[in-house]
């Protein structure tokens, strides 16, 4: 095996997959990144068994071949390397790496002790905005959290239905949920549940790749999601299980309405969570329908008070409401208008937040029982 590219190339392709390699478990060939080059190109491949992903990266091929390497070593020798042209070859079972005034070379295991990443041969394809799905993404995964008691909401919910994708979350005392449109089949439905650690991983490929392209190919089927990008390949293995009915706790209708400067709101729920009680992180929302202002405060015998008095367009009745401080400002970072719209019943009802003119995007909190 010979090939040459260039240092950035590499280290980009490197710093999206050791990420998986790095955290692949017991396995010794689970560290390790495959390295294939053939005509096509410069093939990285890494997996830890439940995620896989393939870079495909530019370079000039001159011999083709096969070997894997230790991923961390390789990608942080990769980044001390000057940004210059990187000469790899294999010889005797080592892969000896040149660039510049710098020669290495770095000992790996046989390419076909590297365990095959599945392809789904038969599933639902569906293209979506790449911008669009991180902005979903990262406006969903922050309210999951892992459960061994609950695998099924250890993941998000991803349903395709009528044209849309809805990406919800939840762990039982939040929930966000966003909708995309997507191109493909509207009258094919599915709905599976994706790992948290999945999704997480695909955010950092999204993010990365939004700079070469805008559109992002889902494929998915029974047991598995593939999302196809020009330089990338990333498949999950799916969580099994049914997920929650959460549409059915879903509140339609709410008896307060109050729009407020969301960074106004922020800082007075930063401040205010100053003065919560350790452990408990109570907040206290003061919604004014009377006086049309809302107001933040926080009341804790060992180190003191505080409250935040707000300008806000507040309609219907009135209700003060406790609120983890940290939730609420979970949902309140995640909404990107600068002008945010919290709609309540009472304080032991749930409260969602939304943006004051978007319909594609919103997020439950519930309060804390008093």
């Amino acid at each position: 095996m010979r090939f040459s590219c260039t240092q950035e190339n590499l280290y980009r392709a490197l710093s999206l997959v050791s990420k998986v390699a790095a955290r692949a478990g017991n396995l010794p060939i689970l560290s390790n990144i495959h390295i294939k080059a053939e005509v096509e190109g410069i093939i990285l491949k890494a997996t830890n068994l439940e995620i896989g992903i393939t870079y495909q990266v530019r370079g000039k091929v001159e011999e083709p071949g096969e070997f894997t390497i230790p991923g961390k070593l390789f990608t942080d020798y990769i980044a001390f390397l000057p940004k210059e042209r990187v000469d790899i070859t294999l010889e005797n079972q080592a892969l000896r790496v040149v660039c510049g005034k710098h020669h290495t070379s770095m000992k790996g295991l046989p390419a076909a002790d590297f365990p095959v990443i599945p392809a789904i041969e038969e599933g639902v394809n569906f293209n979506v905005s790449l911008p669009g799905l991180l902005e979903g993404l990262e406006q969903v995964l922050f309210a999951i959290s892992p459960t061994e008691t609950r695998p099924e909401i250890s993941g998000a919910h991803l349903a395709f239905e009528g044209g849309k994708l809805t990406i919800a979350g939840t762990d039982s005392y939040r929930l966000a949920e966003k909708t995309l449109l997507v191109e493909g089949d509207a009258k094919k439905t599915i709905k599976v549940i994706v790992p948290l650690r999945a999704l997480a991983e695909l955010a950092r490929i999204c993010a990365q790749a939004t700079e070469e392209t805008g559109t992002a190919k889902l494929m998915v089927s029974q047991s598995q999601l593939a999302v196809i990008l020009p330089s990338v390949e990333f498949v999950s293995r799916l969580i099994e299980g049914q997920y929650p009915d959460y549409k059915a706790i879903v509140p339609t209708r709410f008896g307060i309405r109050a729009a407020v400067a969301k960074g106004e709101f922020a800082g007075a729920v930063k401040a205010a969570g100053l003065f919560s009680k350790s452990g408990v992180y109570d907040v206290a929302v003061e919604l004014d329908g009377g006086n049309g202002a809302v107001k933040v405060a926080a009341l804790n015998s060992q180190t003191g008070e505080h409250v935040s008095a707000l300008e806000g367009d507040v309609q219907g009745e009135s209700a003060k409401i406790a609120f983890n401080w940290k939730y609420l400002l979970d949902g309140v970072n995640a909404l990107k208008s600068e002008k945010i719209v919290l709609k309540a019943t009472d304080s032991s009802s749930p409260t969602m937040l939304t943006e004051e003119n978007g319909s594609d995007y919103f997020y439950i909190v519930m309060p804390i029982k008093e």
